[in-house]
């Protein structure tokens, strides 16, 4: 699908107060990012299964390309993970248009969604939770952005964050625009390098 900036990230719905918060307390939150992984398709689901119920997933270069539909193979992994006993939903900041466009997607697999939401406040985490009746202890947050995606799930009290590398570089697809590529970058460095965080 051609790109169309009315399918992509609304910038805002992200709950800019909460996340200034990482970059101000960044230095005494340790420990945001818990795992990493190259995709989601190289997750070891399997050895999470006695420790946790629910996959929450963002949507744009975690799942798919950036502001792209999302591929076959990443819906047939998810109804895999169903099939095994997951519950999964997917919680990401995008237009009006594209909520609908991904809701419709996602409908088949019967897979909770919540679009439009003020990442990185812990609110949407708890609420996505709570639609599925699992404690937020008992869920993982798979992102390629630490200071929405997984900052938001350490705020919610969900203990396995897994940060992985942007679907569109994995995969050679259309990027990110060049904002969304710098936020990234600069992220993981003041995580990584400047703070010095490691992954536990």
């Amino acid at each position: 699908m051609p790109y169309n900036p009315a399918l992509g990230y609304n910038y805002h719905t992200m709950h800019i107060p909460t996340y200034l918060g990482f970059w101000l307390k960044g230095f005494k939150q340790k420990g945001i990012v818990t795992d990493t992984a190259k995709s989601i398709f190289d997750i070891d689901f399997a050895s999470f299964k006695q420790q946790a119920d629910l996959l929450i997933f963002d949507v744009d270069d975690t799942l798919t390309a950036f502001k792209q539909e999302i591929p076959q193979d990443t819906l047939d992994l998810m109804a895999d993970l169903k099939s095994k006993g997951w519950q999964i939903a997917v919680y990401s900041n995008c237009s009006e248009q594209r909520s609908k466009q991904l809701a419709c997607t996602f409908s088949p697999l019967k897979i909770t969604s919540q679009m439009q939401s003020e990442k990185p406040k812990a609110e949407g985490y708890l609420q996505l939770a709570k639609e599925v009746n699992i404690d937020p202890f008992r869920a993982i947050m798979i992102g390629d952005k630490i200071g929405t995606d997984l900052y938001g799930a350490y705020l919610a009290g969900i203990k396995h964050r897994i940060l992985v590398e942007p679907y569109s570089r994995v995969h050679k697809e259309p990027g990110a625009d060049i904002f969304n590529k710098l936020v990234r970058y600069i992220e993981k460095v003041f995580y990584f390098v400047i703070l010095r965080n490691h992954v536990r």
